[in-house]
């Protein structure tokens, strides 16, 4: 079936919109089914009327018997601008540090970044606290990064080169002898 665009008010669609959304039902494909009412959110989400529209269309369902209508997952492979990470954001040490890991395996700023807060989150796991103010509960403070990238993009040689200077604090910090 051939979808035909059609651009209409937030007052037009929200009047048509339960017409349109049995018409819809009346499709027995699920996948087209699913294609007609994604562009029925989509015009909905630039009029400003998505829950409205959302809500018609799920009592509708529910009027006619029919399961929820669903919208047509959206794609994972959509190219998006990273903005760079703000290395002057960090302490003069840390962020030259961070060029170094980063000029000596020849990777972005931004996949250095994050594990390496993610060390610091670590090395300040009991030495401070977080308080809600409302209640008794507290939480040591933790950061919990995920690195993504594909197969060779130098991931291992980024946390390589971490963790030798963590590996090599910890031994440092073990072997020191006991004052007394």
């Amino acid at each position: 079936m051939q979808t035909e665009e059609i651009k209409l008010t937030a007052d037009q669609l929200l009047m048509r919109s339960q017409g349109i959304i049995e018409s819809t039902l009346l499709i027995s494909d699920m996948r087209e089914r699913a294609n007609i009412f994604t562009g029925i959110m989509m015009q909905a989400r630039e009029l400003g009327i998505e829950q409205q529209i959302y809500d018609i269309a799920q009592q509708t369902a529910r009027e006619f018997g029919e399961p929820e209508l669903w919208e047509l997952p959206q794609s994972f492979e959509k190219e998006v601008a990273l903005q760079p990470f703000p290395i002057n954001s960090l302490p003069n040490p840390l962020s030259d540090y961070l060029k170094a890991v980063c000029d000596f395996v020849q990777v972005d700023s931004s996949m250095v970044a994050l594990p390496i807060l993610s060390i610091l989150s670590l090395c300040l796991q009991d030495k401070a606290i977080v308080a809600y103010p409302a209640n008794a509960h507290t939480e040591s403070i933790n950061l919990y990064t995920l690195t993504i990238a594909p197969p060779g993009e130098r991931k291992s040689g980024v946390f390589k080169a971490l963790r030798h200077k963590l590996f090599c604090h910890i031994l440092k910090l073990r072997w020191r002898p006991q004052q007394t």
